[in-house]
Order: structure tokens, then C-alpha cells, then sequence
């Protein structure tokens, strides 16, 4: 069952108001980051034993961590070890890092995780896939192969502004493709509206319906952000009050882990990614195996398999 999470307050994050709002929602899991230090993970420890922390490693500014940053996060990964093992390195790469490609800033991350590897092999470590920018990010997640292959499992994002956008798997459903192209477990460790005309019920109505349609492979589900947060209050703050009215939701139904959805094929046309030819059907669902997983994709919408052109 996925859990049910919170992006946690950057304002003031040892406030009690912060805990109040993880206690509203009846939240399961939370992802800190750690310039806010290794007393909050310590201290959500302590009250919430059984909670999923995940510790994003934050960098300040653009261009490739340097030598100081990677002192700083080693330090922190000691500190908070006793209290979490989940570890996101780094942020959005693509918007970080605008100068870099994909395979060099991949090459980089993959040598400082096996350094981080070698004095805490417990830790395991999250690479984070890019923004939400629809096929752009997606043409940018795939060159991304070798650091994804060095990675302990998928830091995915899920965002939306237009209602359609919740079931398009260029966007919060973007997931999909990265459970197929490159199966690995995965955390959704943001997701949000950006729509500045939701309403705050409304806003409860689109997270709600989108958590309780997450597939078994999402490890967590983690929601941007707590009420507290400064600039990203105002249009993505979730106060004790909205958190509260999310903490009844259904059961997270089972998947098969193979089925992408409805209409990927024709969204990934419609974007540019891979233009859809006949000669790419092969079968009905039951051709889909295991064992070809990377070679075939099985249109829900259509509820037939095809060759991937991507693969």
C-alpha cells in the first residue's frame, strides 16, 4: 500500500504547528530537507516511530555540487542515519543544473553516491528525476540511464494545473513511464496543483482522488507542502484543516505493475515523443511477460500491447 505523506514546512520546521498538520492528515510519511537539520528527522522520529522519512540532500544554487556541499551532505547522512535511510541526492537536475548534460551530471552523481555507498552501506539513495515539463523532461529523463542504474530507487514528482493533467503521463502521471522504462521502486515526492484558482476544497478533491488511484509500486506519496512554507503558501500551503479532511481516503487498489494506462501511446505521440505505426502492435495483453517488459508496452486505453519505439 503506498503511503500517504507530506512535503514538511520550510518556514519554521520544529514549529508545533508543523506537527499538528502531519498529525491532522494522519500522514505516514514526510520528506525533510536537509538544511532544516538533523533534529527534525530525529525529533518526527521520536514522536512517529513508524513513519517514512525521506531526507532530501539539498543544493543551493546552480551547477554541479562542490566539494563543500558534498562535506556537508556526508555529514548530515551520519547524523540522521539512525533515523532514516532514505536519501534523495539532489534536486530537479535539469533546472539545477542548465549548462550540464544529462549523461555528465548522471556520471557525477553516480560517483558521489558510491562514495557515500562505501561509509553507509545501510543508506540507500534516491536519484531525483527532473521537473515537470512534459516531453521536454522526459526526452532529459531518458539520457539519464546511468545514474537511474546507480540509484536505489526513483525520486518522481506529480504535478498538475489543468484538470486533465492529473491523467496525462506527461505529467502527474509520469510515474508510469518511469516504473516501465526504467523499474525501479518509486516515491512520489511531490506532489501538487499549481492552479492559483483552486479553491481549497477543491484542491482536496483533485489530491484526494489522485492519491486513492496510485498503484502498489508508488512507495510513497508525499504532498507539496505544509502550510508555513513562505512563497509556496499561497498556492500550494496545505493548512491542518485541508490535511484533516484528506486523512479518510479508500484503499490504494492493486496493480499489475505492467499496465501504463489509458492513452500513453497517444499522449507520447501528441508530444513527440514516439510516433505510433501500425506495425508496432503484436498481440493482445496476454503477450505482455516479465521477461520483455523493456521491449513492449501495453496500452490500457486500447488493451493492446506494442512494440515500444523507445526501447
Amino acid at each position: 500500500m503506498t503511503l500517504r505523506g507530506i512535503n514538511w514546512a520550510t518556514g519554521e520546521p520544529m514549529a508545533e504547528g508543523a506537527f499538528d498538520i502531519f498529525a491532522a492528515g494522519a500522514f505516514k510519511s514526510c520528506v525533510v530537507m536537509s538544511i532544516m537539520g538533523p533534529e527534525l528527522p530525529r525529533e518526527i522520529r521520536r514522536r512517529y516511530p513508524e513513519a517514512t522519512i525521506i531526507a532530501r540532500l539539498y543544493c543551493d544554487g546552480d551547477g554541479l555540487p562542490d566539494i563543500d556541499t558534498i562535506n556537508a551532505w556526508d555529514g548530515y547522512i551520519k547524523a540522521v542515519l539512525p533515523y532514516t535511510t532514505l536519501f534523495q541526492v539532489d534536486n530537479e537536475p535539469d533546472e539545477r543544473c542548465p549548462n550540464i548534460f544529462p549523461e555528465e551530471y548522471c556520471l557525477y552523481w553516480r560517483a558521489m553516491v558510491k562514495s557515500f555507498r562505501v561509509k553507509y552501506p545501510t543508506a540507500q539513495f534516491g536519484f531525483p528525476m527532473p521537473s515537470i515539463k512534459g516531453a521536454v523532461s522526459w526526452a532529459y529523463a531518458r539520457r539519464c540511464q546511468v545514474g537511474v542504474d546507480a540509484a536505489d530507487w526513483l525520486a518522481e514528482r506529480a504535478y498538475a494545473q489543468e484538470a486533465w493533467q492529473w491523467e496525462d503521463v506527461m505529467w502527474a502521471r509520469r510515474y508510469q513511464r518511469s516504473n516501465f522504462f526504467f523499474d525501479k521502486p518509486i516515491h512520489l515526492c511531490e506532489i501538487g496543483s499549481s492552479n492559483p484558482n483552486l479553491s481549497e476544497a477543491e484542491r482536496v478533491t483533485q489530491y484526494e482522488s489522485f492519491l486513492g488511484s496510485l498503484p502498489f509500486y508508488i512507495g510513497s506519496a508525499n504532498l507539496f507542502i505544509m502550510a508555513g512554507s513562505g512563497e509556496w503558501d499561497p498556492i500550494f500551503g496545505i493548512n491542518a484543516d485541508m490535511a484533516r479532511a484528506m486523512r479518510r481516503g479508500e484503499p490504494v487498489p492493486e496493480d499489475d505493475g505492467y499496465s501504463i494506462g489509458p492513452g500513453m501511446f497517444e499522449a507520447m505521440e501528441r508530444n513527440g515523443d514516439a510516433p505510433v505505426e501500425e506495425e508496432h502492435y503484436i498481440g493482445d495483453r496476454e503477450s505482455l511477460c516479465a521477461g520483455e517488459k523493456n521491449l513492449y508496452i501495453y496500452s490500457a486505453g486500447a488493451g493492446r500491447v506494442y512494440k515500444s519505439p523507445l526501447a
